[in-house]
């Protein structure tokens, strides 16, 4: 790991933190991560529609984000996390906050281009109707790296295995997502629909890890993380 990566970082505490707590939420991060890497290599020209730099993003930082985007549930109690049923109103209370505390804990970084991607994990539950968490934004207020992340998530946990379901096919996870695809990316919706279809349950391509053009430079966010995972 690069020198200016410190183990006394907040962030790789933290994301170790995770790992060594609840294992299954550190391999979706590493997952999903992969999955917005291949969303965002189809749509790449909309990570920068807008001057704001507040929007913009890079295909290494939208991985990065990615990786880092259930962080925060570090601090939901831990029977919540491993609940093999449906949770109950007030746990599922303890869980809406985590893009929030996500959120904290990349702002607390000292490294500047981790703090940078703080806005992503805090959008990455926003919705393009207003109905998500944890600010109720609407399509237009949801940078285009969060749209990126927050179907990647999803697609992500559809079609993993989880303690009270097998993982569901890439067809009914894009049957439920196809919607907001469309509303997040428009004319790209039908291209990157295809591209999910190719994604079978627990399955990403190669190219999401291998392929040079897309991730160079490599990203010593995401060495750290695999390099954790073993």
């Amino acid at each position: 790991m690069p020198k200016h990566i410190g183990r006394y970082d907040t962030v790789y505490i933290t994301l170790k933190a995770l790992r060594n707590a609840h294992k299954a939420t550190f391999r979706h991060s590493i997952r999903t991560s992969k999955v917005a890497v291949i969303i965002a290599a189809k749509v790449a020209h909309k990570l920068y529609l807008t001057s704001d730099n507040e929007h913009a993003a890079t295909l290494n930082g939208v991985r990065n984000a990615a990786m880092f985007h259930d962080i925060g549930k570090l601090f939901v109690p831990m029977h919540i996390l491993k609940k093999s049923g449906k949770l109950t109103v007030l746990e599922r209370e303890n869980v809406l906050p985590h893009p929030i505390w996500g959120e904290q804990i990349l702002l607390s970084s000292v490294d500047h281009r981790v703090r940078n991607l703080a806005r992503f994990v805090r959008e990455h539950h926003e919705l393009p109707d207003g109905s998500g968490y944890p600010s109720k934004l609407t399509l237009d207020e949801i940078a285009p790296a969060s749209r990126v992340i927050n179907i990647a998530d999803r697609f992500a946990a559809l079609t993993e295995d989880r303690p009270y379901r097998e993982a569901l096919s890439s067809e009914f996870a894009i049957e439920s997502l196809r919607s907001d695809i469309k509303a997040f990316f428009g004319y790209d919706a039908n291209k990157l629909i295809d591209v999910l279809a190719g994604l079978g349950a627990g399955a990403v391509p190669r190219q999401a890890h291998n392929n040079t053009t897309i991730l160079a430079p490599a990203s010593p966010f995401i060495h750290m993380a695999y390099s954790m995972a073993g």
